[in-house]
């Protein structure tokens, strides 16, 4: 529940910050899927361990106004594609395999995280 208000107070941050030039304010969709949701601090995944079943699809939520990016270790079969850099933006991926997919925000050197996937 924590999470999902995070979720949607980011939403309508982005949301606020992203205001049209005629005045009006873009529509920001919230992820149903808030329980499996990553969110970005200024240098940290939260949370930086989720476990999700095989087939869940994982939200990366980008907020705050700080780029980030998502590189995943490609050494282990099944990883999803990178994120590469964005800023307040929702971007998805779906885990379709058993195991442990690390990543790491190069942007941030140490800022990692890991989808455990079962």
């Amino acid at each position: 529940m924590r999470l999902s208000r995070f979720v949607v107070a980011a939403a309508l941050a982005i949301s606020a910050a992203c205001g049209g030039s005629d005045g009006s304010t873009p529509t920001v969709v919230v992820p149903t899927a808030a329980k499996d949701t990553v969110s970005t601090l200024p240098q940290d995944f939260v949370p930086n361990l989720l476990t999700v079943p095989v087939g869940s699809t994982v939200v990366f939520a980008f907020g705050g106004g700080i780029p980030h990016n998502v590189i995943f270790d490609h050494s282990v079969a099944g990883a999803p594609s990178d994120i590469q850099i964005a800023t307040n933006v929702f971007t998805a991926r779906t885990f379709n395999a058993r195991g442990s997919f690390r990543y790491d925000c190069t942007v941030h050197p140490g800022m990692r995280g890991e989808v455990l996937v079962q």
